[in-house]
């Protein structure tokens, strides 16, 4: 399993070691640092790698699943990002998505459209993206898709 932009890893709680051999990328050297000590205290083996998720590189097809959560907002180009994904992805393997982008109604979209250039100043993050959009842009197939937070809070499970 191979999870990008891992942070200070969030979702290591959340896997089965006894059944996930875990490689976990992000460009922070701070945050792996972090992680690293999570994996450490959960008694994980993990494959940390220092790289910026654009730039990074695996032979096609190494990975059974990939995780994303909350990265496609900060990428220059999030739809070459997820044909770098499908491309790492076995094709009978999954990609889970835990994604922010444009919500679900006129009033919300405005705000984002409205309140982007500063969340990008800050954050260096796009509020303002059509995250099913990029998903069906790149090739991936979505398979079930569960939205939240007026819509803003976007739950992909894919296929390559």
């Amino acid at each position: 399993m191979l999870e990008i932009a891992v942070g200070a890893g969030a979702n290591f709680p959340y896997y089965d070691m006894a059944q996930v051999r875990l490689t976990a990328a992000d460009f922070s050297p701070m945050m792996l640092k972090r992680a690293a000590r999570i994996a450490d205290e959960l008694h994980m083996q993990v494959n940390l790698i220092e790289s910026d998720i654009e730039t990074l590189e695996f032979p096609e097809h190494s990975f059974d699943c990939v995780v994303s959560t909350l990265s496609l907002c900060g990428y220059d180009n999030p739809e070459q990002v997820l044909r770098n994904i499908r491309s790492w992805c076995r094709p009978d393997g999954r990609i889970c998505l835990l994604e922010h982008g444009l919500g679900g109604n006129v009033f919300l979209k405005s705000a984002q459209h409205l309140l982007n250039p500063i969340a990008r100043k800050m954050s260096g993050c796009h509020w303002n993206r059509d995250i099913v959009q990029i998903v069906k842009n790149s090739g991936l197939r979505i398979e079930r898709m569960e939205r939240y937070w007026g819509g803003m809070i976007h739950l992909i499970w894919a296929r390559v």
